[in-house]
């Protein structure tokens, strides 16, 4: 209960900041379209080459880069590659905004790290709904920092936290999908039991789970959805229950 207080204004913090977008781009008129559609949300920073985004990028670190590919002297491939092999770098997030369409250079984008891919012309909302998407992914990954610090229940809330994450990565994809497989119910007691046991223990806490003897041992699903509820519930009654015990009824 102590560390509510400092919990609640370190996620006030994060709300309130400003998240920064770095554009990188040769024509002057693209970063000022870009920038205009922008700036009323995010801070914007420009660079209109390669050499000055990594050198802008290092000395202010933006939450996220748009950046173009075709650029003299140093391509955005390359600083796409420069970004991924620096530390300090490599786990900002870049969305590539080119004129190049061909699925071959949206694959290579990819695959040197790029989060997403635009093609020009490209239309001004659509900008703005993919960097608010990407925002959102980094605004999580700052509380999991900051719920590391804080909260009593870090392991369980990483968990739960990392697991909505990826699954928002992949609902932005299309690529989210439901797995239909034989399983056992003791498979997804045992994903998150030991640990939720130990959670409990640490507020002096008995935690139980009682199964209806009518679901059957096996069932036909997906196991890892079941268990990412289940772990969210049972961590959520540890959490907000100050003695006695915890009982999950299925």
């Amino acid at each position: 209960m102590g560390c509510e207080p400092d919990h609640l204004g370190g996620l006030e913090l994060i709300e309130k900041e400003k998240a920064s977008v770095l554009i990188v781009d040769d024509e002057k008129s693209n970063l000022n379209i870009l920038a205009d559609i922008l700036k009323d949300k995010y801070k914007v920073i420009v660079a209109k080459n390669g050499h000055q985004a990594i050198e802008r990028a290092i000395k202010q670190h933006p939450d996220l880069i748009l950046l173009d590919i075709i650029m003299p002297d140093m391509d955005g491939y390359k600083v796409l590659y420069e970004i991924k092999s620096n530390d300090l770098l490599k786990d900002i997030p870049v969305i590539i905004i080119s004129a190049l369409s061909d699925d071959a250079d949206e694959e290579k984008g990819l695959v040197l790290g790029a989060v997403d891919y635009i093609s020009k012309p490209f239309n001004h909302a659509i900008v703005l709904a993919r960097v608010n998407n990407h925002m959102k992914i980094v605004r999580q990954l700052k509380l999991i920092e900051s719920i590391a610090l804080l909260d009593g229940l870090t392991e369980i809330h990483l968990l739960v936290i990392i697991n909505d994450i990826l699954d928002f990565s992949k609902v932005e994809a299309n690529k989210i999908s439901l797995e239909k497989r034989n399983f056992s119910i003791e498979e997804v007691f045992d994903s998150f039991f030991d640990l939720i046991v130990l959670k409990a223990k640490e507020k002096d806490l008995e935690f139980m789970i009682s199964v209806d003897p009518q679901i059957p041992a096996f069932l036909i699903g997906d196991p890892l959805r079941l268990s990412q509820i289940l772990t969210n519930l049972a961590s959520n009654a540890v959490k907000f229950t100050e003695r006695g015990d915890v009982r999950n009824w299925m």
